[in-house]
């Protein structure tokens, strides 16, 4: 917060002296012309009158000039032509200065030169440092720069006191989540807000909240699902060592072997979700006729489903890109998942519409409640009557299928379907 108060702060002083800058270039472009022919009219009707009176003297001449140098609080010095540089007077200057006999160049500092008929020596008139002129001039330059800096800054002082409360509240709600209180959100309040900081800040702690109340119902499930064939598994390991009946070991044996397959394909479907879940998960996409790509994926599954496996669609070729292994996948889970439950036939169609492709899944089961229909895609979940193993599975298959559609940067929703159980709809850019 200090870093960001001095970044501000010296933008701010940079821009300011910017600022000063242009605003004395204008000033000088508008005005410094006018005052510099003011004060060369001055100086040139002095000369004349000098010239004039000391009745072609030039030593009266210099010492009349001199005089009025006094009076002025300037001081005069001579120089000779030869020894003039460059950077004093340029060629310019020079000719200006010879054919008019004056000529100023910075009215402000009193800085002119002007020479005398008769003579080669060029004399410079300017102010002394501890003129009046001078002094006052420093004094009205400072009050001009006291006024243009103190209201920019007090209003400076003022913002960055406020940008400091509100980034300190913001830091407040960021203290209370480090210490685990995941429910602080930062204050919307038109007041409290940095830009589109706090908004931003509370979408980030909405989603840590729901990771980790994620995490924790997981972590829940995971022990859940791992208790029962871990219980069952001890009870044949321990009825195993009092058996003493060569069948009834095999069998004893048998069902653990079921049980340790059961673990491993839990295990194997927590991994996948988890890989899922990785932010860092690469989804490598190749363009394939999503026509043909499911006429396979249905071959393959109609020799495992129970039921006949109808595909329609309205188009003879519809390529699109999209991850073959990822998405076969989630495309076998809503497939199996309809085999599961379907009475008699399931329907798969596909269409295209707005540069969008649609895939439905349609089977005549009991279907899934409204009220269930987003929560069924939520990991380990499993409706009423899918609670049995041999029928629901263990409530990661939808979850992952989510997973996967959201990887494409699509979509996935239940609705009824037309032959009254379930229609799961995919939608792919």
């Amino acid at each position: 917060m200090k870093r960001l108060f001095f970044k501000l702060y010296l933008f701010f002083v940079l821009t300011l002296l910017l600022s000063l800058v242009a605003i004395g270039g204008i000033s000088t472009w508008f005005y410094g012309d006018t005052e510099d022919q003011e004060f060369n009219n001055h100086i040139a009707a002095y000369r004349s009158l000098v010239i004039e009176s000391a009745d072609n003297n030039p030593t009266l001449q210099l010492s009349m000039m001199r005089r009025m140098a006094d009076i002025i609080e300037a001081e005069i010095a001579e120089i000779q032509a030869s020894e003039l540089n460059i950077d004093e007077l340029n060629s310019d200057e020079l000719t200006i200065l010879t054919r008019q006999g004056v000529l100023v160049i910075d009215s402000a500092d009193g800085l002119s030169y002007f020479t005398l008929p008769q003579s080669a020596t060029i004399y410079r008139l300017q102010y002394r440092d501890d003129s009046i002129v001078n002094q006052e001039s420093e004094l009205v330059v400072g009050l001009i720069f006291l006024g243009l800096l103190l209201p920019p800054f007090i209003f400076l002082i003022i913002w960055l006191s406020l940008l400091a409360r509100r980034l300190s509240l913001l830091e407040n709600a960021a203290n209370a989540i480090s210490k685990g209180d995941f429910s602080v959100r930062a204050s919307t309040n038109a007041k409290h807000q940095i830009g589109r900081l706090n908004v931003s800040f509370n979408e980030m702690a909405q989603r840590i909240q729901q990771l980790m109340s994620s995490s924790k119902q997981l972590t829940n499930a995971v022990a859940h699902e791992l208790r029962s064939p871990i219980f069952r598994l001890q009870c044949q390991v321990d009825m195993l060592a009092e058996s003493d009946c060569e069948q009834e070991k095999s069998e004893l044996l048998d069902g653990a072997n079921d049980d340790i397959q059961e673990l491993g394909s839990l295990v194997d479907e927590m991994l996948q979700y988890a890989r899922m879940e990785n932010a860092e998960l690469t989804v490598n996409k190749e363009s394939y006729d999503v026509v043909i790509w499911l006429v396979q994926i249905i071959d393959q599954t109609q020799l495992e489903s129970p039921v006949h496996i109808d595909f329609s669609h309205a188009c003879e070729e519809l390529k699109i890109e999209f991850d073959d292994h990822l998405l076969r996948r989630a495309i076998l889970n809503l497939l199996r998942n309809a085999s599961r439950y379907a009475k008699n036939s399931i329907q798969v169609s596909v269409e295209s519409r707005n540069n969008t492709t649609f895939i439905h899944i349609d089977d005549d089961g009991p279907g899934i409640p409204e009220s269930q229909r987003e929560n069924v895609f939520k990991p380990f979940y499993r409706l009423s009557y899918s609670r049995q193993r041999s029928d629901g599975g263990f409530g990661l298959g939808l979850a992952i299928t989510e997973q996967i559609i959201k990887r494409h940067n699509g979509s996935i929703s239940i609705e009824k379907s037309p032959q009254l159980g379930a229609r799961f709809t995919i939608e792919l850019p």
